[in-house]
């Protein structure tokens, strides 16, 4: 006897629920990993009034939508979870997985990723991002909180207005996902504890920025809660680009600035509070250890970010704040052996941006454009004698660290560089060459 068709509708409303969610023993405290405050421009937060009139298009499109009888939306066991990343891993494995599976019904081969290692351009870190197959790039990003430091707030909304200008969690979260969204032209984003769920929606205001959030999402409500997922699933894939604004300066805060402005800036010292009408991002380019590189312009001159996402990650700021050091150090170098440093800014308290000169493309990409690194080799070696010349060990020498723009070669990437007086680490580091150019 044929097994009766079922559309993905009824699939998704008979799901098991999900698996609550078990703490170790011995958990993170009650601080989030989140080493800096965000201070964007968001001016606006309000309840996304239309998003159940979204959910209900995307039932309806579910119903018409009929799978195999074997299809079946399984949700695995969980292990114990005890900080952050515990909890994201577990999002990762159960809701992400099951959304995927029904979401690829009605877009083409979506994908949920935690790693963000292979995506050239992105800014900033968030924890988990969406991207399909017909543009492969991030259209929409999450962020995730342990339930235990972030709560279970009801109303993000009255929370957000009662806290703005003081070091509150949910105030801190929302503009964490909403820098994420503005600086990568996104429209969309989502909040989770695993417990509780928020889907965002970035939107214009004459005041400055503006963001529409959905009631809260529980994971009991399984159903529900895919529901909600596939559909900001289907409106980022239909429509994730949203331009962002770049005039519009962080608003005044009690919190005191790190550093004041210098008239005139030396370009190795962090200048916060950078106008983002100064910085306009074209191109993704790469990702370093420390985030996104991307091609755009500076003050109208072209130039390349190598950016880090100051509200996640302090050891990878100070890594940066470490190469910044170097470059200043070796500043003679500059234009000559090395790239140039044109400035070192700090947007909203959450992005912070290295800005060097554009000089072409590194020896990787200009062995894949055809170009033969080889015949490079020598300009190459004179390079990095000149920085051993100083007392520096480069300690990252690979094809992509050199450079090349009309037969003109320049190291770039310090953040491994160290100083040193032993002789045979600089012999060792000039030998790394060799097997560059076989």
């Amino acid at each position: 006897m044929t097994a009766p068709r079922r559309s993905l509708f009824t699939v998704v409303q008979s799901c098991p629920p999900l698996p609550r969610l078990i703490r170790r023993e011995h958990h993170s405290g009650d601080s989030t990993t989140t080493p800096a405050w965000p201070r964007t421009d968001l001016n606006e937060l309000v309840i996304w009034s239309s998003f159940d009139d979204e959910i209900r298009r995307t039932q309806t499109t579910l119903q018409a939508i009929f799978i195999a009888p074997n299809f079946a939306l399984d949700i695995p066991t969980i292990r114990k979870v005890g900080d952050e990343t515990h909890v994201q891993g577990v999002i990762e494995n159960t809701i992400l997985s099951v959304v995927e599976n029904v979401a690829r019904e009605i877009v083409s081969e979506p994908d949920f990723s935690c790693s963000i290692a292979g995506v050239p351009g992105l800014l900033l870190d968030p924890d988990f991002i969406f991207a399909s197959q017909a543009t492969p790039k991030a259209k929409l990003v999450g962020e995730v909180k342990t339930p235990w430091a972030f709560g279970a707030s009801r109303n993000l909304v009255q929370d957000w207005h009662d806290s703005r200008g003081t070091r509150n969690k949910t105030v801190r979260a929302i503009e964490q996902v909403y820098g994420y969204l503005t600086f990568n032209n996104l429209r969309y984003g989502v909040l989770t504890t695993y417990e509780t769920t928020w889907f965002f929606k970035r939107t214009c205001s004459p005041q400055g920025g503006r963001l529409e959030v959905t009631a809260p999402f529980r994971y009991e409500s399984t159903p529900q809660l895919i529901f909600a997922y596939t559909t900001i699933v289907r409106l980022a894939d239909e429509h994730w680009l949203h331009a962002s604004p770049t005039s519009s300066p962080g608003p005044a805060s009690p919190i005191v600035r790190r550093r004041t402005q210098p008239s005139n800036p030396d370009p190795h010292l962090l200048q916060t509070a950078a106008p983002p009408s100064d910085i306009h991002l074209t191109q993704g380019v790469d990702r370093s250890r420390v985030g996104g590189i991307v091609r755009g312009n500076y003050r109208g001159q072209p130039v390349i970010f190598k950016t880090v996402d100051v509200s996640k990650h302090r050891a990878l700021t100070q890594e940066l704040d470490h190469e910044v050091t170097v470059y200043q150090a070796i500043a003679h170098l500059q234009g000559d052996a090395v790239v140039r440093v044109i400035a070192y800014v700090e947007v909203w308290e959450m992005l912070r941006l290295l800005v060097l000169e554009d000089h072409g493309v590194n020896l990787w990409m200009y062995e894949q454009q055809g170009g033969k690194a080889s015949v490079l080799k020598t300009k190459c070696r004179e390079c990095l004698q000149k920085v051993h010349a100083t007392g520096y060990l480069h300690g990252d020498i690979r094809l992509p660290n050199f450079l090349v723009s009309n037969g003109v070669v320049r190291l770039v990437d310090f953040g491994q560089a160290k100083q040193s007086t032993v002789r045979e680490e600089f012999i060792a580091e000039m030998r790394e060459l060799n097997p560059l150019f076989s």
